[in-house]
């Protein structure tokens, strides 16, 4: 899913309104990678995309309304939180807070997807960082996400292998250049609230979250949430539902937890 920016106009102006907009982050589909010129230009093109309708939307909203918004806040999930990350970073300005759920972890060095899903590939996903708790949902995982979301990312990154999903090295292969162009630092300018269930089997926690919390520090406007049981997808809470738990609530109530945290 895209990133969001949701923009609440002035609180003075009774009653409050609220404005909406969403993107699927500007090239869409399992051959997103195919819009590149260079490897990681469409990923790059996600953030730019998204920085792009914040603008547009708070034009819109002084347009209509005479005035801008009071408050920018942006929220998204999986990819969507990867970008609500990265704007954070890098586009500060432009929010007064963003709610991260469960975002991709890109880094030049250290965790992310083309390092650890071979290794879960290969038949080790309790190497690879998958929570031992959840190997109920891996070989669904296995047959659905794994394979397909390494192969998809490595085409964007590096373009240039042609081995198997399960055999790619990411430390002999070294695709620093395009990774730096959508790398995360953890420097976020404004309050960020993420939240990741325990039980991800896509993107593990503590390979991800639990590594992006560490990079944020404890001196940014950063809270962090480990949803007990939660799973990178809450579809398939209906078909374990004594052993998994929905995120969707959870993220509802820190939404409001976000508005009350950056109101004067």
């Amino acid at each position: 899913m895209g990133g969001r920016a949701v923009i609440e106009h002035p609180r003075e102006q009774a009653p409050r309104q609220n404005a909406f907009a969403a993107t699927d982050k500007g090239n869409t589909g399992l051959a997103f990678y195919a819009d590149d010129r260079r490897p990681g230009d469409a990923m790059a093109e996600w953030n730019t995309r998204v920085t792009q309708l914040t603008l547009a939307t708070k034009a819109v909203v002084r347009q209509r309304y005479g005035r801008p918004p009071a408050r920018t806040f942006m929220a998204g999930i999986s990819n969507g939180g990867y970008l609500v990350r990265w704007q954070l970073e890098n586009r500060g300005w432009l929010y007064d807070g963003g709610l991260d759920w469960e975002g991709t972890l890109w880094r030049v060095k250290g965790d992310n997807l083309l390092n650890f899903l071979p290794t879960a590939l290969k038949g080790d996903p309790a190497a690879a960082g998958f929570a031992p708790e959840s190997e109920f949902l891996w070989p669904f995982h296995r047959q659905y996400y794994w394979e397909l979301t390494q192969r998809i990312y490595q085409k964007e990154l590096d373009p240039a292998y042609n081995g198997e999903p399960a055999d790619y090295d990411y430390d002999a292969r070294k695709p620093y250049t395009a990774v730096a162009r959508i790398a995360l630092t953890g420097r976020i300018t404004k309050p960020l609230i993420t939240l990741h269930g325990t039980l991800d089997s896509l993107l593990p926690i503590s390979r991800d979250s639990d590594v992006y919390a560490r990079m944020v520090g404890p001196h940014r406007p950063f809270r962090y949430y480990r949803i007990e049981g939660g799973n990178h997808l809450d579809s398939l809470v209906d078909v374990y539902p004594d052993r998994l738990k929905p995120i969707l609530p959870a993220f509802r109530n820190a939404l409001d937890e976000l508005a009350a945290w950056v109101s004067p």
